[in-house]
């Protein structure tokens, strides 16, 4: 991870906490308010543990909320905003790939 670790920080529980928050924040790209709901902590913790492990501010470009239906079952799937859309769904790709 490129974010800085406190070396006095010696609360275990805070470190993990960090680790999910950076987690959700740069690798699925979820705002405080998701993070907290999603864990179970109030927003001024996840801003707490945000400035005191120094975890940058959120990659957007990771979230998953770019709709993507596919042509041949109709399902929806969401996938990340620099993803390009594909025709099928991931299930159905690999039924069209065996097929082969």
């Amino acid at each position: 991870m490129k974010w800085k670790v406190n070396t006095k920080t010696k609360n275990a529980k805070h470190m993990l906490l960090a680790h999910e928050v950076y987690k959700l924040s740069q690798e699925e790209g979820l705002t405080n308010k998701e993070i907290s709901t999603l864990l179970g902590y109030s927003e001024e913790m996840i801003l707490y543990i945000k400035r005191k492990f120094q975890i940058p501010k959120r990659k957007i470009e990771n979230r998953k909320d770019k709709k993507q239906i596919c042509a041949l079952c109709g399902k929806t799937e969401y996938i990340r905003r620099k993803e390009r859309r594909k025709r099928y769904c991931s299930s159905c790709s690999v039924a069209q790939g065996n097929k082969k």
